[in-house]
């Protein structure tokens, strides 16, 4: 009798290309000789608006694992966590459009390049994506843009080595 009307969300964005690298701290976080901790980048190509995207999806994030042999596998749900709740959030006005993004993983393995699609499931209490799951796709069906971004990892000194050793 009575009809639910279907919600419309309405968001408010910047269309286009943004590229750039990431900040990842492992979960080690020990200290080399130097007493500085690495902070590894991973290269990211974000794709907002559907004109970019070219489906149906409004956000298309593609990591690429072309990082002095950091596999991000292991860390994909910490990152995409990371990455929607500042990156996301930003360009979207703090909205993070869960339902309409969609993540991919790029490989590039002896000169051959391996696109994975991840699917994961967002935890919207905790804010937090869990349950990554890989899917190997065409990367011909993917329009890349450019070359894979990347940026040399730097170190931080780490306080209480420097400290400890004085």
């Amino acid at each position: 009798m009575f009809k639910k009307k279907e919600q419309v969300i309405r968001y408010h964005y910047h269309p286009g290309i943004y590229e750039f690298n990431f900040p990842l701290l492992k979960n080690d976080r020990v200290p080399y000789e130097e007493g500085k901790v690495i902070v590894h980048y991973v290269p990211i190509r974000m794709k907002i608006g559907y004109e970019y995207t070219k489906n149906d999806k409004l956000v298309s994030v593609q990591y690429f694992e072309d990082n002095e042999g950091l596999s991000i596998q292991n860390f994909i749900e910490k990152i995409s966590s990371e990455v929607a709740n500042t990156i996301i959030k930003n360009i979207f006005h703090g909205q993070i459009p869960v339902d309409e993004i969609e993540w991919f993983e790029e490989h590039h393995i002896r000169g051959k390049k391996k696109l994975l699609k991840v699917e994961m499931e967002w935890d919207d209490e905790k804010k937090h994506y869990t349950s990554a799951d890989f899917r190997l796709v065409s990367i011909e069906d993917y329009d890349s843009y450019s070359q894979p971004i990347k940026l040399k990892n730097f170190a931080v000194e780490h306080k209480d080595w420097k400290e400890k050793n004085k």
